[in-house]
Protein backbone atom coordinates (compact mmCIF):
# COMPACT_ATOMS: atom_id res chain seq x y z
CA UNK A 1 0.00 0.00 0.00
CA UNK A 2 2.90 2.40 0.57
CA UNK A 3 3.80 2.18 -3.14
CA UNK A 4 0.29 3.03 -4.31
CA UNK A 5 0.71 7.09 -3.71
CA UNK A 6 4.04 7.73 -5.27
CA UNK A 7 2.43 5.59 -8.11
CA UNK A 8 -0.34 7.73 -8.52
CA UNK A 9 1.84 10.93 -8.20
CA UNK A 10 4.01 9.18 -11.34
CA UNK A 11 0.94 8.30 -13.44
CA UNK A 12 -1.13 11.91 -12.34
CA UNK A 13 1.95 13.69 -13.77
CA UNK A 14 2.87 11.99 -16.84
CA UNK A 15 -1.08 12.19 -17.76
CA UNK A 16 -0.01 16.14 -16.93
CA UNK A 17 3.05 16.57 -18.57
CA UNK A 18 1.86 15.03 -21.73
CA UNK A 19 -1.54 16.77 -21.65
CA UNK A 20 0.69 20.28 -21.08
CA UNK A 21 2.84 18.90 -24.39
CA UNK A 22 -0.56 18.31 -26.66
CA UNK A 23 -2.95 20.43 -25.47
CA UNK A 24 -0.82 23.88 -24.50
CA UNK A 25 2.09 23.64 -26.39
CA UNK A 26 0.84 22.05 -29.39
CA UNK A 27 3.01 19.09 -30.05
CA UNK A 28 0.68 16.71 -31.67
CA UNK A 29 3.81 14.53 -32.43
CA UNK A 30 3.46 13.18 -28.64
CA UNK A 31 0.01 11.57 -29.57
CA UNK A 32 0.40 7.53 -30.48
CA UNK A 33 -0.04 6.88 -34.36
CA UNK A 34 -0.08 10.02 -34.89
CA UNK A 35 0.76 10.05 -38.71
CA UNK A 36 -2.29 8.06 -39.10
CA UNK A 37 -4.73 10.24 -37.24
CA UNK A 38 -3.48 13.26 -39.04
CA UNK A 39 -4.45 10.85 -42.39
CA UNK A 40 -7.31 10.01 -40.90
CA UNK A 41 -9.15 12.62 -40.05
CA UNK A 42 -10.63 15.72 -41.26
CA UNK A 43 -10.17 18.24 -38.53
CA UNK A 44 -6.79 16.10 -36.77
CA UNK A 45 -6.12 19.62 -34.70
CA UNK A 46 -9.40 19.06 -33.01
CA UNK A 47 -9.41 15.73 -32.11
CA UNK A 48 -5.49 16.14 -31.36
CA UNK A 49 -7.05 19.05 -29.08
CA UNK A 50 -9.10 17.07 -27.44
CA UNK A 51 -7.05 14.36 -26.53
CA UNK A 52 -4.74 16.44 -25.04
CA UNK A 53 -7.49 17.88 -23.07
CA UNK A 54 -8.72 14.51 -21.68
CA UNK A 55 -4.87 13.85 -20.89
CA UNK A 56 -4.40 17.48 -18.96
CA UNK A 57 -7.38 17.40 -17.21
CA UNK A 58 -7.08 13.80 -16.09
CA UNK A 59 -3.55 14.41 -14.93
CA UNK A 60 -5.23 17.56 -12.86
CA UNK A 61 -7.63 15.45 -11.32
CA UNK A 62 -5.35 12.95 -10.56
CA UNK A 63 -3.11 14.71 -8.57
CA UNK A 64 -6.62 16.03 -6.54
CA UNK A 65 -6.83 12.25 -6.13
CA UNK A 66 -3.28 11.83 -4.99
CA UNK A 67 -3.89 14.66 -2.11
CA UNK A 68 -6.71 12.85 -0.88
CA UNK A 69 -4.86 9.90 -0.11
CA UNK A 70 -2.66 11.56 1.23
CA UNK A 71 -4.24 12.53 4.37
CA UNK A 72 -6.97 9.42 3.80
CA UNK A 73 -4.84 6.40 3.45
CA UNK A 74 -8.08 3.84 3.24
CA UNK A 75 -9.49 5.53 -0.20
CA UNK A 76 -5.57 5.63 -2.04
CA UNK A 77 -6.72 2.11 -3.70
CA UNK A 78 -10.11 3.04 -4.75
CA UNK A 79 -8.87 6.90 -5.73
CA UNK A 80 -6.06 4.76 -8.07
CA UNK A 81 -8.20 2.95 -9.86
CA UNK A 82 -10.94 5.67 -10.16
CA UNK A 83 -8.23 7.41 -11.59
CA UNK A 84 -6.87 5.68 -14.08
CA UNK A 85 -10.17 4.16 -15.14
CA UNK A 86 -11.78 7.60 -15.69
CA UNK A 87 -9.03 8.59 -17.83
CA UNK A 88 -9.42 5.86 -19.77
CA UNK A 89 -13.16 6.21 -20.15
CA UNK A 90 -12.63 10.02 -20.90
CA UNK A 91 -10.34 8.87 -23.98
CA UNK A 92 -12.46 6.41 -25.35
CA UNK A 93 -15.35 8.27 -25.34
CA UNK A 94 -13.38 11.29 -27.34
CA UNK A 95 -12.62 8.79 -29.94
CA UNK A 96 -15.62 7.42 -30.49
CA UNK A 97 -17.13 10.55 -30.48
CA UNK A 98 -14.07 11.91 -32.95
CA UNK A 99 -15.14 8.70 -34.88
CA UNK A 100 -19.05 9.88 -35.03
CA UNK A 101 -18.02 13.05 -36.12
CA UNK A 102 -15.76 11.78 -39.08
CA UNK A 103 -18.35 9.49 -40.30
CA UNK A 104 -21.08 12.40 -40.50
CA UNK A 105 -18.36 14.68 -42.30
CA UNK A 106 -17.69 11.72 -44.66
CA UNK A 107 -21.69 11.61 -45.56
CA UNK A 108 -21.54 15.11 -46.48
CA UNK A 109 -18.78 14.48 -48.31
CA UNK A 110 -16.60 16.99 -46.71
CA UNK A 111 -14.22 14.39 -45.80
CA UNK A 112 -10.32 15.06 -47.32
CA UNK A 113 -8.74 12.24 -49.31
Amino acid sequence: MIILLPLHIVISLLLLGFGYGIYIKKQYKLINSYKEAKRRFTDFNAYAKGVGAVEFYSGIINLLFCVISYFYPPLRLYLLILGVLGFLVALVLHDVASFKKEKALRKKGKRRR
